[in-house]
């Protein structure tokens, strides 16, 4: 919810009224409260998680920015982030050494 926002604001210009500023601060500060004894110890995982977040807000404000007309169809939408996911994928296998085993 955080991420888009702050792709909705950096991309688009929409500010967030005060309801959703309030609802994120409370999922914000369940989300820290959750996992602040593994924050240090997994910082990689937290690190994968708000990449993930990100892509997945620009993924939806890309697609209701583009598709207002309704030219994209489903399907272009998830090749395009398909071919951009592989890449990621692929280096983060290579990154933790799990190349043997996905082979």
């Amino acid at each position: 919810m955080l991420a888009t926002i702050i792709i909705d604001l950096i991309a688009l210009g929409n500010t967030p009224n005060a309801s959703l500023i309030k609802s994120s601060a409370l999922l914000i500060t369940g989300a820290l409260i959750a996992g602040w004894e593994t924050l240090s110890v997994d910082a990689f995982g937290y690190m994968i998680i708000w990449c993930n977040n990100f892509a997945q807000a620009v993924q939806n404000v890309a697609a209701s920015k583009l598709n207002k007309d309704n030219l994209i169809t489903a399907f272009d939408m998830n090749f395009f982030f398909s071919l951009i996911g592989l890449p990621l994928s692929f280096f983060i296998i290579c990154y933790s050494g799990e190349m043997q085993t996905l082979i």
